[in-house]
């Protein structure tokens, strides 16, 4: 489903530097002006986006393995769960065991690398992304 972002991304990392920030993201993310945000936060580091239309949390440790770790990323900005609002009731458990997966990919490529843990917009008050939210909470606070 991926392959050819996957593709795109992999041969964009032939120019990047390594141990700079990553934002892996989905939807919202696919368009976050880097350049500008760089500016914005004086920010010295090389940032990269890698974020996917539509990636669930169950296929971000694989596609993380197969296009981000390379990178060896010093911090990742993690915005991911956008995809799986729909599916998420009753699927709470299975949603952190992947988001846990994650992490642990990360942490298996480059142990030191700062991980943030972004939440979902809540702009309606959606009850379900508010779940995300509290379970991403959790997540960070356990995963320091």
């Amino acid at each position: 489903m991926f392959d050819a972002q996957i593709a795109k991304y992999r041969s964009l990392n032939q120019l990047a530097e390594a141990d700079g920030t990553v934002i892996f993201g989905t939807s919202s993310d696919t368009n976050i002006p880097l350049g500008e945000l760089k500016q914005a936060f004086a920010l010295n580091d090389s940032i990269y986006n890698r974020s996917f239309s539509q990636l669930s949390v169950a296929d971000a440790a694989k596609v993380y393995g197969e296009c981000v770790a390379e990178l060896c990323p010093d911090t990742v900005l993690l915005h991911i769960g956008e995809a799986d609002v729909s599916d998420f009731g009753g699927n709470e458990t299975a949603f952190e065991a992947s988001y846990r997966a994650l992490i642990a990919k990360i942490r298996e490529n480059n142990k030191g690398c700062r991980i943030v843990i972004v939440s979902l917009k809540n702009y309606e008050n959606n009850a379900t992304v508010a779940e995300i939210n509290s379970l991403l909470g959790r997540i960070s606070e356990t995963e320091k």
